[in-house]
């Protein structure tokens, strides 16, 4: 993985941000801050907000990439796959229907940004949840 130093300006004050490129499809490349476990809203991130059509088939099968990464959360048990890292670029995205049947964890434990056990259960129906994704993310 890449780390990328980001200095951001805080009440006049530099601070730097690092963050970890995260390639998840051959076209899609995020910034990930594992510190804050967030994909940075950077340039590419509003491109693929404005223009969703264009990136949603390409993160979709990203999902079912389980390619494993150094990265953990909070809530799951083992380290993060690429196909995690899609399904948060969806979320962060808002790109999840409420009646998307993965919307059903919804409870959160301590500090952790991701509900309890919805990762666990991406790692053991990856293709399931795929697949069911594909069903309820809008074209648009």
């Amino acid at each position: 993985m890449l780390t990328l130093v980001l200095l951001i300006t805080f009440e006049g004050n530099l601070i730097a941000q690092e963050f970890q490129l995260i390639q998840i499809a051959e076209s899609i490349t995020i910034r990930y801050k594992p510190k804050g476990e967030m994909i940075l809203r950077d340039s590419t991130f509003k491109a693929m907000k404005l223009n969703f059509a264009e990136y949603r088939e390409a993160i979709l099968l990203s999902l079912e990439d389980s390619t494993l990464t150094e990265f953990k959360v909070c809530s799951k048990e083992m380290h993060l796959r690429i196909g995690d890292f899609a399904w948060m670029l969806l979320r962060e995205l808002q790109k999840i229907p409420k009646d998307c049947s993965i919307r059903s964890f919804n409870t959160y434990r301590g500090m952790c940004f991701f509900p309890v056990g919805l990762l666990d259960h991406m790692e053991k129906h990856r293709l399931v949840v795929a697949a069911d994704l594909r069903e309820c993310v809008p074209m648009e």
